[in-house]
């Protein structure tokens, strides 16, 4: 039996190298535009980049799907049972964690389930401390 992640991508797209032109496109596109208070921007923007490039990805609201009182929009894009790519532009806003260079540099980044875990208690304890 195949692998649900296999056919999950069933067009076989290159998931990184998508994330990647789409994260470029929408710099473009936005170039210039702050990135604080703007998740909801920059998120919408590069999720339709990414439906156009047949990449299976799914917007997430802190507050409504993680149950926080921040409200963050992020994207999640499955790579594997263990992992998926998070793409959040504007997570230069919240405290830096060096488990998440790649994060704040290139806009995304590879995290496993506990990763991910550690990435929404970021902002948890971020947001606190801005209040």
């Amino acid at each position: 039996m195949k692998d649900l992640y296999d056919l999950i991508n069933i067009r076989k797209v290159n998931i990184e190298e998508s994330i990647i032109k789409s994260i470029e496109e929408v710099k473009q596109e936005l170039n210039g535009l702050e990135t604080e208070r703007m998740c909801q921007v920059y998120t919408s923007f590069i999720y339709n980049k990414l439906k156009e490039k047949g990449v299976l990805v799914r917007i997430v609201d802190t507050q409504s799907d993680c149950n926080l009182d921040y409200k963050h929009y992020f994207l999640v894009v499955p790579n594997s049972e263990n992992n998926n790519y998070i793409i959040d532009l504007t997570y230069n806003q919240f405290m830096y964690n060096p488990l998440f260079t790649s994060m704040y540099k290139n806009g995304y980044q590879l995290l496993t389930n506990d990763e991910f875990e550690e990435y929404i208690n970021n902002i948890k304890t971020s947001t606190r401390r801005k209040r």
